[in-house]
């Protein structure tokens, strides 16, 4: 089982969120529950840190979930921040089409990523998915479905640029020595 971490509004999507999650497959189940999202609210700064940085750290891969007001939010900024820290893969997704619990659309949101002080090469091999559907129902299920093979490829797109970095870095310093000698 893919073991991802979201982050999103949790202000104004966290309806979205837990629709996006509430499903019997257990290829999309989010961990941690997006219902431990809503005890974030009375938590101090440094309690939600620690919550954000233990949830980074027994995870694969962070997937932003991007609504109106995502790229504003602190703590998707945070963590956008920590994982970028940890090397850890990260994937957008635009959640605007899903309906909130008044059975609202919300309102496409900037990129979260664009702000996070990437350069321009990293931000453009960041994936960001957009549902195809206008539907909310359609978008939903292009979301669950898709979410998996989404992560996996940022989990390998992620090792192979670590993988190429150690070997050019290694090639870096075997020319280094060969020249000092």
């Amino acid at each position: 089982m893919l073991k991802f971490f979201f982050m999103f509004d949790t202000d104004g999507d966290l309806s979205r969120a837990r629709k996006l999650t509430a499903t019997d497959d257990v290829k999309v189940t989010a961990e941690p529950p997006i219902a431990d999202y809503a005890n974030m609210i009375d938590q101090s700064d440094d309690e939600i840190r620690f919550w954000i940085d233990a949830q980074l750290a027994a995870t694969s891969c962070l997937v932003v979930l991007i609504g109106q007001h995502t790229a504003n939010q602190r703590w998707a900024k945070y963590a956008i921040g920590r994982a970028r820290e940890l090397e850890l893969p990260m994937i957008g997704v635009a959640i605007d089409k899903l309906t909130d619990d008044d059975g609202n659309q919300g309102v496409a949101g900037p990129n979260p990523f664009a702000n996070a002080g990437m350069s321009a090469r990293t931000l453009s091999a960041l994936e960001i998915y957009e549902p195809p559907f206008t539907t909310s129902s359609f978008a939903r299920a292009h979301i669950r479905y898709g979410l998996p093979e989404w992560v996996e490829g940022a989990i390998r797109e992620n090792r192979l640029r670590r993988e190429s970095r150690v070997r050019r870095h290694g090639r870096e310093a075997g020319s280094e020595r060969h020249e000092a000698s």
